[in-house]
């Protein structure tokens, strides 16, 4: 399909693109082959696609998995894709807010052009919400060089970890702007999200992990001792922080971004030993 075709296609259907809702629909045939073909669909696979748009992803995802379940948010495509995905008693879409949604159960991968606007907030709800192994999606590219940052490096911070306890990162390659209706201000990014092994702590040792971070990096200026004593979000006892911060090594005059996500389950693991 090329841009012609689909902008015809919306006609028909009366729909216009809605960028309030962050909707730029792909229509690049080779970039939807390529996407097809990193994310390995087989035919066993029950997959999950957030915000399908016009549908031209969920077409290629259905000719190759077992079944596909496609949220919509916006009432006048779902009501679109209903009519364009009635022959397929695969394919199931639902309208709905993701963000506020049950989990769908069976899903094996997840994959989304996501919307710019709330992309970090549904990648937070596929980490909580769903334990499938993989997950695929679109997002800017300046945003996927958050997630995949380094410690240490400018683009590093709070959703860096934050991720990075869920999920390893694999960058797979850059979308063209002229890939999409209408064309976005930036250049998208395609990644691989693998899921990390959190089945070995509780809800409340996770919960404790969020927090930490939270108060490393409200400070981002601060030395780590400083950030979590003077944390608006805990009350950590400086004399705990201090001895969780030498039994892990780290220097209490360290700045948040230059800890790793493994720096900072462990300083996890110490202070929850001396609370």
């Amino acid at each position: 399909m090329n841009k012609a075709e689909l902008i015809a296609r919306c006609a028909d259907a009366g729909i216009s693109p809605n960028r309030r809702l962050g909707q730029n629909f792909l229509f690049n045939e080779t970039i939807i082959a390529r996407i097809v073909a990193a994310a390995g669909i087989q035919p066993t696979d029950r997959v999950l696609e957030i915000g399908p748009g016009m549908g031209t992803l969920t077409e290629a995802i259905a000719e190759r998995a077992a079944s596909v379940h496609a949220i919509e948010i916006d009432a006048g495509l779902a009501r679109h894709l209903r009519d364009a995905f009635a022959h397929r008693d695969t394919v199931t879409i639902s309208h709905a807010d993701f963000l506020k949604s049950a989990p769908v159960p069976g899903i094996t991968k997840i994959i989304s052009n996501l919307p710019y606007y709330c992309a970090s907030e549904i990648l937070f709800a596929i980490a909580t919400g769903y334990a499938n192994p993989e997950t695929y999606v679109m997002l800017q590219r300046e945003m996927a060089a958050r997630i995949a940052a380094r410690p240490g490096g400018k683009d590093y911070g709070a959703l860096t970890v934050t991720l990075g306890f869920y999920f390893s990162m694999e960058r797979l390659f850059d979308i063209d702007k002229q890939s999409f209706h209408p064309a976005p201000e930036v250049t998208s990014t395609f990644i691989r999200l693998a899921r990390t092994d959190i089945a070995a702590h509780d809800a409340r040792w996770i919960e404790r992990f969020h927090t930490v971070v939270k108060s490393a990096f409200w400070g981002r200026r601060k030395p780590i001792l400083g950030a979590l004593v003077e944390s608006p979000h805990a009350r950590f006892v400086r004399d705990g922080v201090i001895a969780a911060l030498a039994s892990c090594m780290i220097p209490p005059n360290t700045r948040a971004e230059r800890l790793s996500v493994d720096d900072y389950r462990a300083l996890t693991e110490a202070l929850a030993e001396r609370e």
